[in-house]
């Protein structure tokens, strides 16, 4: 492509861009003829620079009667995974992601605490009596991990910040990706767990940016020192194994 085509590629794209972010989602654009007119550019060009709009979630094409280009919106869903498949082929784990966390999730809950958002607050209040109920039963690895999503939908959505509300998407993905870790056979750190998460709730409830920030960390540690304490026996065993074969090889 010459530089002069790929200078009005670019400039379309950017056009387009700006307009549909004004717009409401499924909101009409035009049809094609309609658009090319409008931009000024030529047939090929304008399709070029449509997919490269579809590949960012911000336009969508419906064929036939009533058809054209429609104002899409990126959903976090879609986001968050596609980034997730990224950092996993990069090798990321859960691991990576927790100890980049530890800061963002503990502004997260100042945040969560200062929340005048009386809907959301309302769903903790029915997630923390729910969970009080059902304390002392140990649940399965995927309900756990279900009422996790949960909560963090609440928590995040609280923080009134969507980059935070991205970043829950991200682990959640990741986690999907990878097996369950941490909790696999682990029933004693689930309920651990669910404790300390329960006393976030509450101090969340109670407006206590205090305690809030400090029972995200103690959170935070916790998983931290498991993710460790696994990898130190997985290290062991690595050892172990070597050390037989050593032996059996004498």
């Amino acid at each position: 492509m010459n530089q002069a085509r790929t200078t009005t590629l670019k400039r379309v794209v950017a056009a387009i861009r700006e307009e549909a972010l004004r717009l409401g989602h499924d909101t009409l654009l035009g049809s094609e003829d309609e658009l090319v007119a409008r931009f000024g550019v030529s047939r090929p060009t304008f399709r070029q620079a449509a997919k490269l709009l579809e590949q960012e979630q911000l336009l969508k094409i419906k064929r036939g009667v009533g058809g054209g280009y429609f104002v899409q919106r990126p959903t976090g869903e879609a986001v968050a995974h596609v980034t997730a498949v990224y950092l996993h082929s990069r090798s990321a784990t859960l691991q990576h992601l927790i100890l980049s966390a530890a800061p963002i999730y503990a502004a997260t809950a100042a945040a969560a605490a200062a929340s005048s958002d009386q809907a959301q607050l309302q769903r903790l209040r029915e997630f923390a009596a729910a969970e009080r109920a059902s304390l002392d039963e140990a649940p399965p690895i995927q309900k756990y991990l279900k009422t996790e999503g949960e909560f963090g939908e609440i928590f995040y959505s609280l923080s009134g910040n969507p980059v935070l509300n991205l970043f829950l998407e991200i682990i959640l993905n990741l986690s999907k990706l990878q097996s369950e870790g941490i909790w696999l056979g682990h029933a004693e750190r689930i309920q651990h767990a669910r404790r300390m998460r329960l006393r976030l709730a509450e101090a969340i409830l109670e407006s206590d940016v205090e305690a809030t920030e400090l029972a995200a960390r103690r959170m935070n540690q916790a998983v931290r020192d498991w993710f460790e304490e696994d990898l130190a026996k997985s290290s062991g065993r690595g050892s172990q194994a070597g050390n037989v074969q050593v032996q059996s090889g004498r």
